[in-house]
């Protein structure tokens, strides 16, 4: 897949969007215009970071922009979440030529009716309405030819591997300049003012997204681990078995506290000494969404020593045995 660019937001916290604001992998937005409105990072329990626009009142607008290399074809795939009152005949993205020009405009009505306007200013009627609701979120998916003119779109609730709606070589004029700017956000300033968001936003020149799913993430760490000695580095690792992570956190949720030390998907620490014996559970979690745990017994101390070959420190090395 020849990757133009992301946005998935992964590792950022809520704030102020910016035109240097990108998480792990991602291109900062090239534009970002607000009349009245608002752009930020927003990181909700249920959902990865994702860029939301508010608008304060019809008479504003906000948009936000990536400008991509010329290329006659594209692909984008993104999630859309309306999370107040849906617009009248607003523009939630759009393809643009280098000068910013429309090439296809996806446009939502207050109904949910989705539509495209192409080239021409023709309107074509993509969707029925009430197919997209407020607090729901969906996912978008489309290809583009500016040589050939076709232009292919999918809309999908969530994760979902069913198309809501599914249209191929949509008639329309779609033959134009190589596509060179993607637009998020409404355009003009008779649009009514809503609240909405967008997440995990990829842009690609030769990977059509039709009819694909996106694959939820999930991580592993692998079997419990067993007979660990005292004093030892104990090495944690999660693997991502599927999708693609981001942003890691790593929080110890039983036994004695020890500190974990590392970045990323790997951690170790060292196994504390205890004459019982103790088992210690650990859970990783990447993206807010996938998780694991793995629990980590260690060896009785004095069993340890009876058993290891070897005499060693019985307290913390201070102590030898002869």
């Amino acid at each position: 897949m020849a990757l133009v660019f992301q946005w998935k937001g992964d590792g950022l916290l809520s704030g102020t969007l910016t035109t240097s604001t990108a998480g792990t992998g991602d291109t900062a937005p090239s534009q970002i215009n607000l009349s009245g409105s608002t752009a930020s990072v927003a990181v909700t329990s249920s959902r990865s970071p994702g860029l939301q626009l508010q608008e304060a009142a019809v008479g504003s607008f906000a948009w936000v922009d990536w400008n991509v290399t010329p290329s006659t074809t594209a692909a984008l795939r993104l999630y859309y979440t309306p999370t107040s009152v849906l617009a009248s005949n607003h523009t939630i993205f759009s393809i643009r030529d280098e000068a910013e020009t429309r090439i296809a405009d996806i446009n939502i009505t207050a109904t949910g009716l989705v539509q495209l306007y192409d080239v021409s200013n023709t309107l074509i009627a993509v969707a029925p309405d009430a197919t997209i609701a407020v607090n729901s979120t969906y996912r978008f998916e489309l290809t583009i030819d500016t040589i050939t003119g076709v232009f292919d779109i999918a809309i999908y609730s969530g994760h979902s591997t069913t198309a809501i709606v599914l249209k191929t070589s949509v008639t329309g004029n779609f033959v134009a300049n190589s596509v060179g700017c993607v637009r998020i956000g409404k355009n003009t300033t008779t649009q009514q003012a809503e609240t909405q968001l967008w997440d995990d936003i990829v842009f690609t020149t030769d990977q059509v997204f039709i009819g694909s799913a996106d694959t939820v993430p999930t991580v592993s760490l692998g079997p419990d681990l067993v007979q660990i000695e005292p004093f030892k580095n104990v090495p944690l690792s999660a693997t991502v078995t599927a999708g693609t992570i981001g942003a890691w956190v790593w929080t110890q949720i039983a036994g004695p506290a020890v500190t974990l030390v590392g970045t990323g998907a790997s951690r170790t620490f060292v196994a504390p000494a205890l004459l019982n014996g103790i088992v210690l559970q650990f859970r990783v979690t990447g993206d807010g969404t996938a998780t694991d745990t793995i629990s980590v017994t260690i060896n009785p101390h004095l069993e340890w020593l009876k058993t290891s070959g070897s005499l060693a420190a019985l307290h913390n090395g201070l102590l030898q045995l002869k």
